[in-house]
């Protein structure tokens, strides 16, 4: 199983998932490839993550305006609407929800903020515990979904243009 080269690759791959989401390429076709590139990333990332105890008291993490990030997200994703979010197994919640790919977006850029303001205020180790916790009780299997929305949005693309090229 492939893993991360180390502290330096996980670092690396939430400074680029963040500058993505707040900088760009310029080109929204070129954005939305690179964001499925830096979710499938962070996916396997997840799955090899190993998390060590922290050294010292967790830190409190400055808040971060969430709105200003989803604002962000929408002018540099204009092409993504709502998706489904499977049930959670299990779940007394019988059938999927809606979400917001931009909502998506802008919550896993807001726990990457905390996890890189970690690491820089606080210790590797600390971040590291933070992202596992955050990506398991929050972002996790919104990511998920989002990856499969991401899938759909450049199937459909892909059938346009072939469509288009007839």
């Amino acid at each position: 199983m492939p893993e991360l080269a180390g502290d330096a690759e996980l670092t690396n791959l939430v400074d680029e998932l963040l500058y993505l989401v707040e900088v760009g390429s310029g080109s929204v076709r070129a954005d939305e490839a690179e964001l499925g590139h830096l979710l499938d990333r962070l996916a396997l990332a997840m799955r090899t993550l190993v998390v060590a105890a922290a050294p010292g008291a967790p830190q409190e993490i400055p808040a971060r305006n969430r709105e200003v990030l989803r604002k962000v997200a929408a002018s540099r994703f204009p092409r993504f609407g709502s998706h489904a979010i499977p049930v959670r197994v299990p779940s007394d919640k019988p059938s999927a929800r809606v979400a917001s790919a931009i909502d998506d977006i802008a919550a896993i850029a807001d726990h990457l903020h905390a996890v890189a303001w970690l690491w820089r205020n606080a210790s590797f180790e600390q971040g590291v515990q933070y992202l596992d916790q955050s990506y398991r009780a929050h972002w996790g299997h919104p990511m998920r979904a989002l990856q499969l929305y991401l899938h759909d949005v450049d199937v459909a693309t892909s059938d346009a243009a072939a469509r288009d090229a007839r």
